[in-house]
C-alpha cells in the first residue's frame, strides 16, 4: 500500500513522497502491515470553513482523512497535491 508522507528537510523545504507500506499477515480480515509506532490518536471535526495557517508539526502525524469528498493539501508555491 502506498501512504503519501509530507516531511521537511534540513533546509526547512516541505515535500511529499511516497512510501511503501508492506504488508505482513493476510488473514480472513483482510492484508495487515505490521504495527508502526505510536502514542496516541487525536479525533477532530471542523467545519467547512476551517483555514489554519501552514505551520510546523510538532511531531510526526499520520491523518487520515474521512471524507467522501477526499482531502486536498495545498503547500508552498501553489503546488496542489490532492490525497
Amino acid at each position: 500500500m502506498r501512504i503519501h508522507n509530507l516531511f521537511v528537510d534540513s533546509d526547512g523545504e516541505t515535500h511529499f513522497r511516497d512510501i511503501e507500506v508492506e504488508w505482513v499477515k493476510e488473514g480472513p480480515a483482510g492484508q495487515m502491515s505490521a504495527t508502526l509506532p505510536a502514542t496516541g490518536i487525536i479525533f477532530r471535526k471542523t467545519p467547512g470553513t476551517y483555514d489554519f495557517d501552514w505551520h510546523p508539526a510538532p511531531r510526526r502525524q499520520y491523518i487520515i482523512p474521512h471524507s467522501p469528498y477526499g482531502c486536498g493539501l495545498y503547500l508552498v508555491r501553489s503546488s496542489v497535491n490532492l490525497v
